[in-house]
This record gives structure tokens, sequence and C-alpha cells, in this order.
């Protein structure tokens, strides 16, 4: 398995009252959480609605950039990407992950698998949900989020404590590091948001027409960074609307690379060896190797066994 970056500072933390001002956790009655959100005119803030009362604010820093990567079935969960606000500062960080239990209002930073840990994602069976993250021994572990909320509400000493992590099967543990797998520089990937490419990459050096795509029912727009050797699929469900990525080109000059250290000017046998179990047989070639497959993965283009380009995202539909 891939190590991750050692600076990657993923954070796991949730909400309840502040201990130093509050005796326990004890649980309150409150409205349903009906949206968690980032404001498209302030970055530097994630707020969330309840059936009540809006704009209720979970975290705001001005030296951020937030983005809600997801939420929970019951939108009490949330994991919430922070990057700096500054694009000079942006540009070669990591993207540090938060896990927020939001009825609660208090973050609690939790070192208990160090500050390398990688949060991975909530993951559903049923409606019984996990949070998952890599630690540094590259296992992949999992906490239910109703013991989490559970420790909190009932043990004021442990409101900073997790319940030991029980291993994921394999086929998780494969799962989300082929998610994983599919990004460059530890944040450029499908589904990034517009937000993240103009705080990493600024405006784009050229831009599209936003085109209505029939497969897709969504409109499109390639930004392009020729200086960076980057052109991006941008899509929206409406014309001239909030974007995120649909799919990455990547071409010299671009330096850089997969967590799998696969860049552009890799030799074949490299490549092949870095993705050696997730490589598409039947649809790569001597001139090409496919990870995943062209609906949804990695495409290696090569010249004189040389990686020319990386195609990331739906190359067909």
């Amino acid at each position: 398995m891939q190590k991750h970056n050692v600076f990657t500072h993923t954070f796991l933390l949730f909400l309840c009252p502040l201990l130093i001002f509050s005796t326990g956790c004890e649980s309150n009655k409150r409205d349903l959480i009906m949206k968690v959100y980032v404001p498209d005119n302030r970055p530097e803030v994630v707020l969330f609605d309840t059936e009540s009362k809006k704009g209720q604010i979970l975290i705001e820093d001005k030296n951020s950039v937030f983005f809600v990567m997801q939420t929970s079935l019951t939108q009490e969960w949330a994991v919430v990407s922070r990057m700096p606000a500054d694009p000079e500062d942006a540009r070669g960080a990591s993207e540090e992950k938060l896990l927020f239990y939001i009825p609660q209002k208090r973050l609690v930073y939790n070192p208990q698998y160090g500050k390398n840990a990688y949060l991975i994602a909530i993951e559903a069976d049923g409606e019984n949900e996990q949070v998952q993250w890599i630690i540094d021994d590259d296992k992949t572990v999992s906490v239910s989020l109703k013991e989490l909320k559970e420790v909190c509400i009932k043990d004021t000493q442990a409101c900073t404590a997790t319940p030991a992590p029980q291993t994921v099967p394999d086929n998780t543990q494969q799962s989300s590091q082929k998610t994983d797998s599919y990004s460059i520089d530890n944040w450029l990937k499908p589904g990034a948001s517009q937000d993240a490419i103009l705080s990493h990459l600024g405006e784009p050096e050229e831009k599209g027409e936003d085109q209505y795509w029939d497969a897709t029912g969504t409109y499109v727009q390639e930004w392009r960074y020729p200086s960076k050797g980057l052109k991006i699929n941008m899509d929206s469900d409406s014309e001239n609307g909030k974007k995120s990525v649909r799919s990455i080109i990547i071409t010299s000059p671009s330096k850089l690379k997969t967590p799998e250290s696969v860049g552009i000017g890799t030799d074949y046998e490299t490549v092949k060896m870095a993705y050696s179990d997730k490589i598409n047989a039947d649809e790569s070639s001597d001139e090409m190797i496919v990870v995943g497959s062209i609906y949804g993965g990695m495409v290696f283009s090569f010249e004189n066994g040389k990686v020319k380009q990386i195609f990331i995202g739906a190359g067909a539909e």
C-alpha cells in the first residue's frame, strides 16, 4: 500500500460542549440538520442550517479555504477539506481533512492515531456509518460514528477519546486505496471543487466554451493552464454554474505526481510496477497503461517508453 505524505496533517475532530466551560457532554434536544455548506462568497467559513435557524457557523478561519467533501446520512457528520487561502501558500500544500460532529459544536483534536494519519471518508453499510482513515503503518481502520457520538455524550472523561478501531475488511481497504490513487499531488482529482482549483492554480490561462453534453446532462468547460501542462474539464448542472473537476489531462512541462510518484517522463516499467495490481490488462498496450478503466480511472500514454500524457477521469460514457 502506498504511504501518504508525511507532511499530511489529518485531524479526527468531533464537536461537544467545551470541556473547559462545561462539566459534561450532555445531549440536548436540537433541530434536524438540513444542510452543511460553504457559501459561494465566503470560502473561509463552513455553515450549517437546521429546521429553525440558517447560517450557523461551524468553523471560520480567514487564512483558510474550506470545501465540504462529504456528509453522513443524518447530516450530523461532515468531512471538510481545508487549504491555505493564499494561492502561494496553497501550491504544494497537503490537503487537511477534518471530521466534524456538528450538533454539539466543539472541535476536539484526537491524537490517538498520530499526526500522519490520513482520513479517508465516511463509509455507509445501510444506516451503519463508519469513519475510516489510514494510520502510519498503512493499516486502514474504522470507527463507528454511533460509538463516537455515544462516547462524547455519555462519558465526560472520554470526550477526546475514541473506541479502539477495528480493521476494515480487505475489500474496503482496496477500494479506498484505489480511490486515493486517482489523484495528482494529493489534491487534484475528479470531484475537486472550482474553489480548490482556483486556490491551487489561480485563474485559467485559457477557457473553452461552456457546452452542454447530452451524454452527462451537464455543462462542461475546459480550463487550460499551458504553462503548467494542465487541461481540466470542469462541469456543472447549469450553464456558467459552480463547477467541479470532471477529468484532467497532464502533459509537459507539468511536474505533478500521482501518489505512486508517477509523472511525465516516468518510464513504462516503473509505471507498470507501481500499479501492478490495478492495471486493466484488456485495455492496456505497449503504448498505454490503463489503471481502473476508461470509464473511470487513469490512463498513462507513452512515447519512446516514457509517460507523455496522464489522463484522469472518465474517458468514455
